[in-house]
């Protein structure tokens, strides 16, 4: 309930933003997000229930011109925090992606479609665990609202989905190994560089 007010929240905010307003016309830009994944990773032996994780990344590039830009995405989920102490603890997937932005409407110019394509990297500590790393993909979308001239906050929606070398471990094999992340993230955006007429 508390996470539809807070969506219901934000979107009322975009609706009543005037889409003509702050104008992301620098040639580059640098993004931090953060946020909840409900992340699910499963096998051909194994179907497992999808379990929230803390959502963070990065993301920066340069735009290809008034609706398109090109990036680099660094995020990831934890869904067991690390413990220097105890080497047996920890679990997490990380996203190196290139990604690509298009602000497909003229009028609302600061709402935008996300697709990539990269490499998924999963650690994981545990006595039964096994890491590995394989193709993943994600889509998305987001909004822009502007707080400043060159400083934006972004709520986005995306969805990842990825493929993991298979293991054979003292546990037993694990083939088809996938996983799949439906997320809900904050950014904070900065557009910098030169104007772009």
């Amino acid at each position: 309930m508390r996470r539809l007010a807070m969506i219901s929240g934000l979107l009322a905010v975009i609706c009543l933003t005037p889409p003509a307003m702050c104008q992301q016309n620098r040639t580059w830009w640098a993004a931090g997000e953060f946020g909840e994944g409900e992340f699910k990773l499963h096998s051909d032996q194994v179907d497992s229930k999808r379990d929230p994780a803390f959502a963070m990344g990065f993301v920066a590039g340069h735009r290809l011109g008034n609706r398109t830009r090109a990036g680099l995405h660094v995020n990831g989920w934890l869904l067991e925090t690390f413990d220097i102490n105890d080497p047996m603890v920890g679990q997490s997937l990380t996203n190196v992606m290139g990604v690509m932005d298009a602000f497909p409407f003229q009028e609302w110019n600061r709402f935008f479609v996300r697709g990539g394509l990269g490499l998924s990297i999963y650690a994981d500590n545990r006595n039964t665990g096994a890491g590995g790393k394989g193709l993943a993909w994600e889509a998305g979308a987001g909004y822009e609202i502007p707080l400043s001239e060159q400083i934006f906050l972004a709520p986005t929606v995306a969805y990842s989905q990825g493929y993991l070398n298979d293991v054979h471990s003292r546990v037993g094999p694990a083939t088809g190994r996938r996983f799949s992340v439906a997320e809900f993230k904050i950014a904070v955006v900065y557009h910098f560089g030169l104007r772009r007429e």
